[in-house]
């Protein structure tokens, strides 16, 4: 696994692309923070990439909010790790 152990935070994971990357960051073993609008959409990625084990959280984040995408990064360092990796793939 090329990613073991790194902790990546993927903004806009909730759908598409974002998702995706997220998915397959998680199966190369890196412990994702899935991040971004909607809320349901985040949680159920991050939820789906928990149940088949590997360590994965929801963070609902508005990235056009500094203070939110700020919030996201401490939230993601706190329960599984400082941050390694960042992809930035949510906004219009």
């Amino acid at each position: 696994m090329r990613l073991q152990n790194k902790v990546a935070l993927i903004t806009g994971g909730g759908s598409g692309i974002g998702a995706a990357t997220a998915r397959m960051m998680a199966s190369e073993g890196a412990k994702v923070a899935v991040a971004g609008i909607p809320d349901d959409g985040v949680l159920s990625v991050a939820s789906e990439i928990s149940a088949k084990g590997q360590p994965a959280i929801g963070i609902p984040t508005d990235v056009s909010d500094p203070g939110q995408v700020e919030s996201a990064i401490e939230k993601t360092a706190n329960p599984i790790g400082p941050l390694d990796i960042l992809v930035p793939k949510g906004g219009i």
